[in-house]
C-alpha cells in the first residue's frame, strides 16, 4: 500500500472507532455507574387533589360570536329581574311563575347582563 492510501484508511478506521464510542457511551453499552435508582413506596388511598393555578393575562375563547339582533330596536319595559325562574317558552309578556313552568318540568334562571 501506498503511503496515501494508508493515512487514509488509518483516518477512517479512527473516526469510525470515535463515532462508535460516542454512540455506545450515549446509548449505556460501556461507563455505567453503579449508582441505585431511588424509588418512593405508598400504599395506595383515595384522596382528592386540588391543584391552584395562578397567572396574569388575558383569556382568549376558542370561538368568537357576534350576536346581533334581525330588527334593531329598544327594550322599553322588562318584566323579569335577575335570578327569577323563566320558562323557556314563554309567551312573550315573560310573566314569572315563581320557578315552576307547568306542563315543561323544566325553568331557567333569569340572567341580565348590561350592556
Amino acid at each position: 500500500m501506498n503511503k496515501k492510501k494508508r493515512i487514509w484508511v488509518i483516518s477512517a478506521v479512527a473516526v469510525l472507532l470515535l463515532v462508535l464510542g460516542i454512540v455506545g457511551k450515549k446509548q449505556g453499552w460501556w461507563g455505567q455507574t453503579d449508582e441505585e435508582l431511588v424509588v418512593e413506596v405508598g400504599k395506595v388511598e383515595s384522596q382528592t387533589i386540588i391543584e391552584t393555578v395562578s397567572a396574569s393575562g388575558r383569556i382568549q375563547p376558542a370561538v368568537e360570536v357576534k350576536i346581533s339582533p334581525e330588527v334593531s330596536g329598544e327594550i322599553i319595559e322588562l318584566r323579569v329581574v335577575e335570578g327569577q325562574y323563566s320558562c323557556p317558552h314563554q309567551p312573550r309578556s315573560l310573566s314569572v311563575f315563581g320557578g315552576a313552568c307547568r306542563g315543561l318540568g323544566q325553568s331557567i334562571q333569569v340572567g341580565i347582563a348590561s350592556v
